[in-house]
């Protein structure tokens, strides 16, 4: 079982999400806004392991870790050219890293580092940006964030903001428990505005954990929704929907959210498990109109 950042957060929003897109196996879908912030990972990555530019058919030929950029271009080839803009607004991505902190690497994928938060258990995920100081007390994360103006004016900028972001917290207690020398690691957002949304424009937001919080946090996600992960996946049973869907129609239309609301009808009703045997709660209403339209599509087909 691997347990990375994103599924720590899809858990939290909803675990029947969570269970049907990495226990069941089911794909979730990724929109345009997706593949920007992915290519234009994959290009800075490119940037600082070859020291110039890539072209589309180089970012292709000579993928890096973070994702295959392939998916991104030949599902919205329109995310090429916003993302290049966003990655030459960073001059120099390794400016970013503090003074007196060696680079570890780029993309470095948490998985190599064998970290399990119980047996059989690895943590999982990347660091776009790893650097330490010289005798490795200190650490330092940094995450590229690409963000349209609605999440730029949302992002923690407080170190209680950061305490409650799921990813950072999450990687920086996996780093106290790969490297006992570890007293404190500071993380940092780079934010970059989409140029659509305004951009680009940057802003850096950071804080410092200390090792003492950071063992706290290990403690509380072991023994709090890592358990229920591991509970669910040894039963092999995803929970029961939730009553309200309307966050799941309000954050992107969850393409799980069909079975959610067949399988809360058949709750209701006394019905056994039956959760994909007909149309959801929402297109009940208008059952020859197409499917995905909407809350107010499927009353007026609009």
């Amino acid at each position: 079982m691997r347990i990375s950042s994103t599924q720590l957060s899809t858990f939290a929003d909803c675990p029947v999400k969570w269970f049907r897109q990495y226990v069941a196996g089911e794909q979730g879908n990724f929109g345009r806004a997706a593949s920007i912030g992915s290519l234009f990972h994959s290009i800075i990555e490119f940037r600082i392991m070859h020291g110039y530019e890539p072209t589309r058919s180089m970012l292709c030929k000579l993928k890096g870790n973070y994702d295959d950029p392939r998916d991104h271009l030949r599902r919205y080839p329109t995310a090429w050219e916003p993302a290049l803009e966003m990655a030459r607004h960073i001059e120099d991505p390794m400016s970013y890293i503090p003074a007196d902190y060696e680079l570890v690497g780029v993309e470095v994928c948490l998985d190599d580092l064998g970290v399990e938060i119980e047996p059989g258990v690895l943590c999982g995920g990347y660091f776009d940006l790893l650097a330490r100081n010289a005798d490795g007390t200190e650490y330092w994360i940094g995450d590229w964030k690409t963000r349209g103006k609605a999440s730029w004016k949302k992002r923690p900028s407080t170190d209680e903001d950061f305490a409650e972001n799921i990813q950072f917290t999450y990687y920086a207690a996996a780093l106290t428990q790969a490297f006992p020398s570890v007293e404190k690691v500071h993380v940092t957002h780079i934010n970059v505005l989409r140029p659509a949304d305004g951009g680009p424009a940057v802003k850096e937001d950071g804080a410092t954990f200390t090792r003492l919080f950071l063992e706290s946090v290990w403690t509380d996600l072991k023994h709090g929704v890592v358990a229920s992960m591991i509970q669910m996946v040894e039963a092999g049973e995803q929970p029961d929907p939730p009553t309200d869907t309307s966050p799941c129609w309000k954050y992107g239309r969850c393409p799980h959210l069909r079975a959610c609301t067949a399988r809360r009808q058949d709750i209701m009703f006394g019905v056994e498990d039956e959760a994909d045997s007909g149309g959801g709660f929402f297109e009940s209403f208008n059952t020859d109109k197409p499917k995905n339209i909407g809350f107010f599509g499927s009353f007026n087909g609009e």
